[in-house]
């Protein structure tokens, strides 16, 4: 009965919720449906979305249940991205960014943590983030030239945070950004 009841309201409301920008934060799902239900909120939703915060987010889950998930986050407009993974004892590395990622051109903030930056990043127009104010890296890898070529000069007046630990340099030119 309360399934029934559940739905209908859901239904009333489904046009309200497709026509909004969401907002995604997974830190608040249970444990056991995280994983179900992290891809059908990104498939189901027409965008744009606000903001997307997988603060457990688990890519070989994501891709088992939904393998375009890194171009809808590019396609359906994403603002506000934090994709923070983290060490297991099986995973003792971090993986490899999906490089659609880097399409996301309405980024405006990005927040990495436990992840490898793709190898041979270059300065096409597909790998820059023309909107992108403020970028944090959290036990980041990435190539001493990667920061270099995911980013585009006009970013450096903005907000870079690099946590100690992370694998990069940064040259004194850019990093000037008083």
């Amino acid at each position: 009965m309360d399934a029934a009841r559940t739905a209908a309201l859901a239904s009333r409301w489904r046009h309200l919720w497709r026509s909004t920008p969401l907002q995604l934060i997974d830190a608040d799902l249970p444990e056991p449906a995280r994983d179900a239900v992290v891809p059908r909120v990104l498939a189901d939703h027409p965008g744009p979305f606000r903001a997307v915060l997988l603060t457990d987010c688990r890519p070989a889950s994501l891709d088992r249940e939904l393998r375009e998930w890194p171009r809808l986050l590019a396609a359906k407009g994403t603002q506000e991205l934090a994709l923070m993974d983290k060490p297991t004892k099986a995973k003792p590395n971090p993986v490899s960014l999906p490089a659609d990622i880097l399409r996301c051109a309405s980024l405006e903030g990005f927040l990495l943590d436990f992840w490898t930056l793709p190898v041979g990043l270059s300065r096409g127009a597909d790998t820059i983030l023309p909107h992108l104010r403020n970028l944090g890296m959290i036990r980041i890898d990435m190539s001493d030239e990667g920061l270099d070529h995911l980013l585009p000069a006009p970013f450096w007046r903005h907000s870079l945070s690099i946590v100690p630990r992370t694998s990069v340099s940064v040259s004194a030119a850019k990093a000037n950004c008083a």
